[in-house]
């Protein structure tokens, strides 16, 4: 886990914005209002 992720994830103040931002697979989608569609 490296110190740019811990600043980006601080920057997002959320996992799920720090899970995308790694390229992780998930199993849903964040859609524009913001909401999670799974």
């Amino acid at each position: 886990f490296s110190r740019a992720l811990m600043r980006e994830a601080d920057l997002t103040g959320t996992n799920l914005d720090k899970a995308i931002l790694d390229g992780a697979d998930t199993e849903f989608a964040i859609l524009p209002d913001g909401s999670i569609d799974n």
